[in-house]
Order: structure tokens, then sequence, then C-alpha cells
């Protein structure tokens, strides 16, 4: 059958329109059926009861005209809608036979392949296997094994154990812009067997303006530091524990 050259969108384009112009064509009616039956009600005080018969009898058939041809539209719309989702899930259908069928040529040419493949280092295997019963038939038995000399494993010489460096040279001045373990040092230099108070006082009255709390966090962790490896000395007294370079 050949189609026609319309689309579906088109006509169902034109049904909405024609569904939305009988809407408005209905609203005008219902505005002129209240301004006529305003404009009746005089009348009808009068005793003209025929005439308001006939009016509702009319409006009646004009309602009912409109409402058939709304509902006709609808009709017409739901089947287009009907036949162009009928029509994709036909397509979408054929797509997936074509698929399931093209489906089991693809997945016999791997099997194909892997025969092939696994053929052949059989027949390499069974040749590896042939070489080897010749070279061992044709290998003589050794009676005699010749003893190799067992070496005896000299004890290693114990290596001398390092030693840490102990310190480094002394500041002979103080600077500012030196590491603390250098000014901690040139203070120890300066006064010796001091305190950790008495060398935090010191290092203060040289450079105020790094601060005494930070001095103070700082000068008790790399005291510490410089005495476990053994950079510093350290002994206690009855005044309490002392450091000196």
């Amino acid at each position: 059958m050949a189609k026609s050259k319309v689309k579906d969108s088109e006509v169902l384009a034109y049904l909405q329109e024609r569904k939305q112009a009988l809407r408005d064509e209905l609203e005008k009616i219902e505005t002129m059926l209240s301004v006529v039956g305003a404009n009746s009600k005089s009348a009808i005080k009068k005793g003209k009861k025929r005439g308001k018969k006939k009016l509702e009898k009319a409006v009646k058939s004009i309602r009912k005209k409109v409402t058939q041809a709304i509902e006709g539209a609808k009709t017409q719309t739901e089947k287009l809608v009907g036949r162009i989702v009928s029509s994709d899930a036909e397509e979408t259908g054929v797509k997936k036979r074509r698929a399931v069928s093209d489906a089991p040529l693809a997945a016999d040419a791997p099997k194909r392949t892997r025969s092939r493949q696994v053929a052949k280092p059989a027949s390499s295997a069974s040749a590896a296997v042939e070489t080897d019963q010749v070279t061992t038939k044709q290998e003589p038995v050794k009676k005699a094994v010749a003893t190799k000399a067992s070496k005896v494993p000299t004890p290693a010489s114990p290596k001398p154990a390092t030693k840490k460096a102990t310190g480094k040279t002394i500041p002979v001045s103080f600077d500012p812009k030196a590491k603390m373990d250098d000014k901690i040092r040139f203070a120890l230099a300066q006064k010796k067997g001091s305190t950790k108070a008495e060398v935090i006082d010191y290092l203060n009255n040289l450079d105020p303006e790094y601060g005494l709390t930070k001095l103070k966090k700082v000068v008790a962790f790399r005291l510490n530091h410089l005495l476990k490896t053994g950079q510093v000395k350290g002994s206690e007294h009855k005044d309490g524990f002392r450091y000196a370079n």
C-alpha cells in the first residue's frame, strides 16, 4: 500500500487545533446563552413559557453536537497515538530479531579460532616430549660423581661501631638568623652549666623579637634532641638539671 504524504504529526496537530476550536465555540455559546437567559427573565414573568422550552431544546441540541465533535476528535487522536506507538514497537522488535540472529555467528567465530589455536600447542608439546625422550636415551649414565671440597665458612670480622657525631663547632658570635641549635650552643658556651630557664632568659635578652612563648617551646624541644644525640651534656644538680657543651 502506498503511504500518504501527510505525516502523522501533522494530522495530530490538526486534530488538536480542531479540538481547541470546538472548545472555544462551546464557550461562546455558553456566554450567549447566559446573556439570552438574563434577557428572557422578563419575558418568562409575562407568561411566555413556550419560548423558553424551545430555547432550552435548541441549547441542548447545540451542546450535544459540540460534545460529540469533541469526543470524535479525542478518539481520532487516541487512535493516531496508538498507531504511532505500535509502529515504533514493531521497528524495535525487528531490530531485536536481527541482533539475535546475528549473535550466533559472532559467537561461533571465536570458538573456531580457539580450536585452531589449541591444536598447535598440542603438536609442539608432543614434539617436545619426543625430543626429551631421545636426549635421555643418548646421554650415558655417569657412574662416578666427583665430590667437591666443601669450603669452611670463615667468620666475618665484626664491623666497628660507628659513633654518632657528638657536636658541631660552637659559634663564636650570636646570629639572630642562625638555627636554634647553634643559638643554644652559643648560650651554653657563654654560660656554662646553665638550666633550661637560664638558657631561655639569655636568648630572650639577645633576641626579644623572637617571642618568649615560642622560644620556650622551641628551646625545650631542641635541648632534649641535642641531649639525646650527644651534642650537649647534661647532669642533675640540687638546683635542677644543667646543660653544657
